[in-house]
């Protein structure tokens, strides 16, 4: 059944006359029980005003003596409040006026309002000492909240939140739950929904409020959007925030001590505003914090404005717990050409009925699910709205509630301006009249059929098609394509059957065939990079031969320790390509394109092994992390071979937060390091590849002034190192307008040697950086790329410039060589 209040708003929105409808909503604002329905239970209600000018006080605290239950008044000063027992005593408070107690009967009226007088506070003549007096407030509350920290175990309580979304005009979005919050002084916070509700304009899958991430300001570290910030009564807290006395308040017969907050360390995540102490007991009775400028966020977010307020009280005991939590901010979204509307949003959350120290459910702790739904109660929404914890809707609120359909979406509330929006407008518009088109088509392209393309100075232009089919644990892929220059088919398939699926263990076995041309360089750079860079005009980076392979193997996954490997059986036919390079780029603008060199041809039979811990994919260094790889390979005449090699390749990444880690994006060291080790004699195909630069790119890892082709051997080792400083040098040079657009410092270098050692290496074309080779197996008089020495470089690099691009700036140190070039920017 729908509230009398939402049945009124509703006709008077859609026909009753304006006087009437200020009339009724006076009525609703002043006397809300003559519209409500009470049922069973004893419900009082009134607003909390100044005694002396009638000015509503919001977020009063209003308790039931000998209980930890109460409530708090709503932005208008209004409270509701259901007591289960009578007679009961209740005391409001409110922080510089006197506090006023009633005793509630059978007989009581309803209708209880508090008029509370200001209390004065006779101030004693203050003695100027170089120590501020808030610093011995505030080292007494700290030592205080040991004590009774120490004695606190766990705690159950009875929680209400709203949440309100706001553009610049009005109400967008409500959405509510009640729930029953949990704490553990060992496992942290756990959260039980019991009933929500939202607007229309959300489905429920879409309502987060919740009480479970919200932070307690007695806490010594409290996360706020990531950032680990320092709270007030932290242990150190003296040593990060300058404390000063700047008033004296009462409350009854006590003492407030109103502190102002400031930063010491301008360049952590710390809080700047109010505190008010309770003299004798030490403790905080209520924050009013901001987050210094330290919690911002990178472009496209502007502004991030976060303001909030909390209360506390012991409810007669020893433990002092949050009331409330009271959260406004606002965020603006915007870049060149894409502004979005102000996004504001208002959080309210009201905790009661603490159960202290005492007995929780075993099942809340076995895993790490931080919230859970009763799906019992979570779609009764008349337990929310006869909860004795909700707080009341302002006017406002209620208004948005009754009148915001399914039509008023977030999407329309917040749609952006500026060129681009309207460009996205219009191919939305556009996309919508070609859909039945697309569609049309797409019914008659069969699933799992897909394009491959590709560009290179041997082969030309190809074009390929693949077409891949699932059924069951069998997966299954043909491909083949055409090559222009070489005039070259290439064409293949593949089998895959997962013959083991496990929580502890996943394994496949599959079987390959593939005719292809082939690259000899084991690069971290990609065929389709590559292609655009040549076609472009640049350098050909790689050389190319033709391969007929048959590969067998297993692979298996182990969830649990992030391991990931495979063993695999090779049979490959190599041979070369008897064709000049094909001389050609999109605008003319390449080079005479250098020689493929021929390889050694013959059949290559061999056992394969890789094993990786943690392994991801490259993403040329957008994320650090920590990661390993080995990778082995070995060929005998024994296995039909006509070559005679071992091949060992090892790599890692490792990531380190180092300063300033307190931040959402701490400064943070990666490294990078890749050796390889060969016995036998390699084959030109197989030899190790040390990246350089190609057409100007220079991800992290690889060697910036080493430009257009990698160095090669048969040993090598690499190692490369980068720090990123993020805002800070920025934010200490006083320039702040960069550090808003998240402009980073990084500082890089790298080292690196690779050599023959075999007296049977063969020579290959490239650049004469050590020229101590022999003529080439295959006749021609061809020059090694190995470092010749131990190839050093360092640099600095500007990241995230716009968010999306990253320039570096690399000088060689062992001899002469400079670099700048750019790359994708770093951003965790």
């Amino acid at each position: 059944m729908q509230p009398i209040r939402s049945i009124l708003i509703k006709q008077l929105l859609t026909g009753f006359p304006p006087l009437l409808f200020l009339l009724l909503s006076a009525l609703m604002l002043y006397f809300p029980s003559l519209l409500q329905a009470q049922q069973g239970s004893f419900t009082i209600e009134g607003t909390v005003t100044d005694a002396g000018t009638g000015t509503t006080l919001p977020a009063a605290n209003i308790v039931i003596e000998g209980s930890y239950s109460g409530t708090i008044t709503n932005p208008d000063g209004y409270y509701e409040l259901t007591l289960a027992d009578l007679p009961t005593t209740i005391t409001v408070r409110y922080i510089g006026y006197h506090s006023e107690s009633r005793v509630i009967t059978e007989e009581s009226d309803r209708k209880q309002n508090f008029s509370l007088e200001p209390a004065t506070v006779e101030m004693d003549e203050i003695v100027v000492t170089d120590r501020d007096p808030a610093l011995s407030i505030m080292e007494r509350v700290i030592e205080r909240k040991k004590i009774w920290r120490a004695d606190l175990k766990n705690y159950r309580v009875e929680a209400y939140s709203r949440q309100v979304m706001e553009n610049d005009t009005a109400i967008v979005s409500i959405t509510e739950s009640i729930s029953e919050a949990f704490w553990d002084k060992d496992h942290g916070h756990r959260e039980v929904i019991k009933s929500q509700d939202q607007t229309a304009n959300l489905e429920s899958s879409v309502n987060f409020t919740g009480v479970r991430y919200m932070p307690n300001f007695y806490d010594d570290d409290i996360e706020i959007s990531g950032f680990e910030m320092v709270g007030p009564t932290h242990p150190d807290a003296l040593d990060y925030y300058y404390f000063r006395l700047a008033d004296r308040l009462q409350i009854d017969d006590q003492l407030v001590y109103k502190i102002e907050m400031e930063p010491k360390r301008k360049r952590q995540p710390t809080f700047h505003g109010t505190l008010y102490v309770l003299d004798r007991e030490y403790a905080l009775l209520e924050v009013q914090l901001t987050p210094n400028r330290v919690v911002r966020f990178p472009p496209p977010v502007r502004d991030f404005d976060l303001r909030y307020e909390q209360q506390f009280s012991n409810y007669g005991g020893d433990f002092w717990l949050p009331v409330d939590m009271r959260i406004n901010g606002l965020i603006r979204i915007e870049m060149i050409g894409l502004r979005f509307p102000p996004i504001k949003f208002t959080q309210l959350s009201r905790l009661s009925d603490y159960q202290v120290n005492t007995e929780l459910p075993d099942t809340l702790f076995e895993d790490r699910q931080i919230l859970r739904r009763d799906t019992t109660t979570i779609a009764d929404h008349s337990l929310l709205e006869q909860s004795p914890n909700r707080v009341p809707l302002t006017l406002e609120e209620q208004v948005a509630y009754d009148t915001i359909d399914s039509t008023a979406t977030l999407e329309k509330a917040f749609q952006p301006s500026g060129f681009i929006a309207r460009r996205l407008i219009d191919d939305d518009e556009n996309s919508g009249r070609s859909g039945n088109r697309l569609e049309a088509i797409s019914g008659i392209i069969p699933d799992g059929l897909g394009v491959g393309a590709r560009f290179n100075r041997m082969d030309g232009y190809h074009l390929g098609l693949r077409y891949s089919k699932n059924i069951g644990r069998l997966s299954g892929r043909i491909e083949s394509g055409y090559s222009t220059h070489s005039e070259k088919w290439d064409a293949g398939g593949r089998l895959e059957l997962q013959w083991l699926n496990r929580t502890r263990l996943r394994s496949a076995v599959h079987a390959r065939y593939q005719l292809k041309t082939d690259n000899r360089f084991d690069s971290r750079y990609s065929i389709g990079m590559n292609s655009i860079s040549t076609l472009s005009g640049a350098e050909d980076y790689f050389d190319y031969f033709r391969n007929e392979t048959i590969h067998t193997g297993l692979q298996f996954t182990q969830p649990n320790y992030s391991l990931r490997g495979g063993v695999q059986y090779r049979l490959e036919e190599h041979s070369n390509f008897r064709i000049e390079p094909y001389q050609y780029s999109l605008f003319g603008w390449h080079k005479e394109r250098r020689l493929n060199p021929d390889i050694e041809e013959g059949k290559l039979r061999s056992l394969a092994f890789h094993l990786g811990w943690n392994e991801q994919s490259d993403d040329f260094g957008i994320t650090g992390h920590r990661s390993v790889r080995l990778d082995l390979e070995a060929s005998r005449p024994g296995l039909g071979s006509d070559f005679d090699f071992t091949r060992a390749r090892i790599q890692a990444h490792w990531n380190k937060e180092t300063f300033y880690q307190r931040r959402l994006f701490p400064n943070t060291l990666d490294l990078f390091l890749s050796a390889g080790y060969s016995s036998g004699v390699l084959p030109i195909q197989r030899r190790f590849a040390v990246d350089g630069s190609i057409a100007g790119f220079t991800p992290f890892g690889v060697l910036k002034t080493r430009r257009n082709l990698p160095y090669e051997g048969d040993r090598y080792w690499l190692i490369y190192a980068e720090h990123n400083f993020r805002t800070i040098p920025f934010e200490a040079l006083g320039l702040e307008s960069l550090a808003d657009r998240g402009w980073s410092l990084i500082l890089f270098g790298g080292a690196a040697r690779s050599r023959f050692v075999t007296a049977d290496a063969g020579q290959v074309a490239g650049a004469p950086d050590h020229l101590d080779g022999v003529p080439g197996r295959n006749g021609l008089d061809l020059l090694p790329m190995t470092t010749g020495g131990i190839h050093t470089e360092a640099g600095a690099s500007l990241n995230s410039i716009f968010g999306i691009l990253r320039l570096d700036a690399a000088l060689r140190l062992d001899t002469s060589g400079f670099y700048i070039g750019f790359s994708v920017p770093r951003y965790f």
